[in-house]
């Protein structure tokens, strides 16, 4: 006996984007979220996936407006098969909850039918496989909330495949450091699986952490479905769902699948010279084509340019906020003049005044002083209003 899901978390649908300066692109991070939900129901029909299981924060907060509790209700009603979801520490199951208003009740009874809310620890037992829901019902749970899966009586399950649905973080992983572009952090929440019973369980789904990531044989976090920061690194797997294969006391297999909408960009580089600025603008050039208005970047750039090779990085940065969603910039590059510059700044023999002045702040930002980053943009500023005479 086998079955065959798809295994997500991390929603947050609703979720501020707040570092992101427009209103606007906000709002397109946010629908983007829900654009996302769609392409799982692609996948659900390309691998003929018998049920969708959300293993927590399928909203952002416990109080979602009704504009998005409806479109995403909706999003989800669209692909049919059944949706088992427990809440996560974002929408915790208390009693003040999204899950128990009736706004939210009359949005699933009428666009989602197919999504089932599970708020207690009752096995939801079917052809082929039996979820064991393990809902947040608070923010921080004091205590593990798997442990009584240890001593549980799995006879009655039969032959079913047995899949563990729970949200939090692992004792052996630290999945509740994860911080994300709003700055908030993961749950506290603390799950021991390695006390479990590997021979009675197939698979556990977990959610918490916003990376795709095997944390044991048979136990995943499957990360959100949509992108939400920038790379954290290596092996940082964001913006996929995992397709499960899942057998009675067999071994899972587990395919990671992308579904993200939004690409989020990091670049690292020097700037030293116009054909390292040349590269850079090409290299954006190819993150931007046909994705303009989709993707976030940040930037981390340093070294020293000319006077004329700054203002033009300054513009190509202006355009770039206009290209992009968000742009994150560390800017450490300094304006250094060339000797063409500096020549055309201190040797002016029809504007002796003008010439002292630039030989003045040249000799502050060449020595060093406190004042030579104002130095540098005088001296840009001067130059500036020079070659526009």
């Amino acid at each position: 006996m086998s079955v065959r899901f798809i295994h997500t978390a991390d929603w947050q649908i609703g979720k501020p984007y707040g570092p992101i300066d427009s209103p606007d692109n906000q709002a397109t991070a946010r629908q983007s979220r829900i654009d996302s939900i769609r392409k799982i129901g692609s996948l659900v029909a390309e691998h003929q996936a018998s049920f969708v299981v959300v293993a927590g924060d399928l909203f952002d907060s416990i109080t979602p407006d009704r504009q998005t509790v409806h479109r995403t209700c909706n999003a989800v009603g669209e692909i049919g098969v059944p949706f088992y979801v427990i809440p996560g520490n974002h929408d915790h199951g208390g009693a003040s909850s999204v899950w128990h208003q009736p706004y939210f009740l009359q949005a699933q009874k009428q666009y989602s039918p197919n999504l089932n809310v599970l708020l207690n620890n009752e096995p939801v037992i079917f052809d082929g496989a039996v979820i064991l829901p393990r809902p947040l019902l608070r923010k921080h749970e004091s205590t593990d909330t798997i442990s009584d899966l240890r001593h549980h009586d799995y006879t009655v399950y039969e032959d079913r495949v047995r899949i563990v649905l729970a949200h939090g973080s692992i004792l052996s992983f630290g999945g509740s450091d994860d911080v994300d572009i709003d700055g908030s952090k993961g749950a506290v929440n603390l799950i021991d699986i390695a006390q479990l019973p590997r021979q009675e369980i197939d698979y556990i789904a977990l959610g918490d952490w916003h990376g795709a990531k095997k944390v044991a044989d048979h136990a995943w976090y499957s990360g959100t479905h949509e992108t939400d920061r920038f790379p954290k690194g290596e092996g940082y797997l964001s913006g996929h769902v995992l397709l499960v294969e899942a057998s009675r006391s067999g071994q899972p297999v587990v395919t990671p699948v992308k579904t993200t909408e939004l690409h989020w960009h990091v670049r690292e580089t020097e700037l030293r010279s116009e054909d390292s600025l040349n590269a850079l603008e090409a290299d954006v050039q190819a993150l931007r084509e046909g994705r303009v208005g989709k993707d976030l970047l940040r930037l981390e750039i340093k070294g020293a340019l000319g006077i004329s090779q700054m203002d033009r990085l300054l513009e190509m940065l202006e355009t770039w906020k206009a290209d992009f969603l968000h742009l994150d910039v560390s800017n450490e590059v300094i304006a250094a003049p060339t000797q063409e510059e500096v020549n055309g700044l201190s040797t002016r023999p029809g504007d002796p005044i003008t010439a002292a002045v630039a030989r003045q702040l040249l000799q502050m930002a060449e020595n060093g002083e406190a004042d030579a980053a104002i130095a540098n943009e005088a001296l840009r500023e001067l130059h500036t209003a020079l070659i526009s005479r």
